[in-house]
């Protein structure tokens, strides 16, 4: 998926290189909000982004975070990473920028004591820039990355024991953001 964005926008890669269109690095720290069906615990995560302004309200980026929740049960800790390609879209200019967020990706559930999840998932969101001079910025972002489950236990020899009903559910992120712009 990185590959093929990275193709779509080499006419936009162009322009920035050419002084055009700005590239943005950001980094930070965001509250994870997990799904009741992957029984983790809420817990504080990071995340990188780097991004490219396709047009004068629009940026792609590439996005990824990491966390480390307990599990509701065991109380032993999993790693959750995730990798989204995004477009933001910026509502309205001025020094505060209000803008959504949409995208798409996926995440790993990296349990210590279990079977790992893994899954693709949809991003929308909503947030605000504050500029906080010609090139650094202030962002407060929310999102859910929604996926579709479905949980299948299985016996001893590999037979279909019980299979719940698939069900949509969010993986939630508060999160505040620091970053410049080349």
């Amino acid at each position: 998926m990185a590959a093929i964005l990275c193709l779509l926008l080499l006419p936009a890669a162009r322009a920035a290189a050419s002084g055009d269109r700005p590239v943005s690095a950001s980094a930070g720290g965001a509250w994870r909000i997990f799904s009741s069906q992957l029984g983790l615990e809420s817990d504080a995560g990071l995340s990188l982004r780097l991004g490219l302004g396709v047009m004068d309200r629009l940026e792609v980026a590439l996005d990824y975070s990491l966390s480390a929740p307990l599990r509701e049960t065991t109380q032993q800790s999993a790693s959750v990473s995730a990798l989204r390609a995004l477009a933001r879209y910026e509502v309205w200019q001025g020094p505060i920028r209000p803008y959504v967020i949409a995208g798409g990706g996926g995440f790993l559930v990296n349990f210590d004591d279990s079977s790992d999840y893994s899954t693709g998932a949809v991003t929308l969101g909503a947030g605000v820039e504050r500029r906080l001079g010609p090139r650094a910025f202030l962002r407060l972002e929310g999102t859910a990355d929604l996926y579709r489950s479905e949980v299948v236990r299985y016996d001893l020899g590999g037979n279909v024991r019980s299979r719940a009903p698939r069900t949509t559910n969010a993986l939630g992120s508060l999160g505040v953001f620091l970053g410049t712009r080349f």
